[in-house]
């Protein structure tokens, strides 16, 4: 009898060591998601920005403006879309546009 109160007593033991164990590796997965989550999608954001549909639809998307503000006198109009470039250019590499491309954003950038 006292050998089986021991056994029990072990496999019980042996049962909360287990659960103790799982939760801590459980916190410890936690925690290494909390450090690597976020570097791996700067890593995704990062390829993104390098493809090649990504580069062609700010260029088209920078050619738009371009023709936009050269074809409207409306000084508000001009305001509004300098404005939507400096925005939506603030964080793409200028260098990957045409030259007279590159030239309208860096001027609107730099008003």
């Amino acid at each position: 009898m006292k050998d089986f109160f021991k056994i029990t007593g072990l496999v019980s033991l042996a049962i909360i060591v287990l659960i103790a164990l799982a939760f801590g590796m459980g916190l410890l997965n936690l925690q290494s998601y909390k450090f690597f989550a976020p570097k791996y999608e700067n890593v995704r954001r990062e390829v993104f920005e390098n493809t090649q549909s990504y580069v062609e639809g700010k260029r088209q998307e920078a050619l738009k403006y371009y023709k936009e503000y050269n074809s409207t006198t409306d000084e508000q109009e001009r305001k509004a879309i300098e404005m939507v470039v400096v925005q939506s250019f603030a964080n793409f590499d200028d260098s990957l546009l045409a030259p007279e491309i590159y030239n309208f954003v860096k001027e609107m950038k730099n008003k």
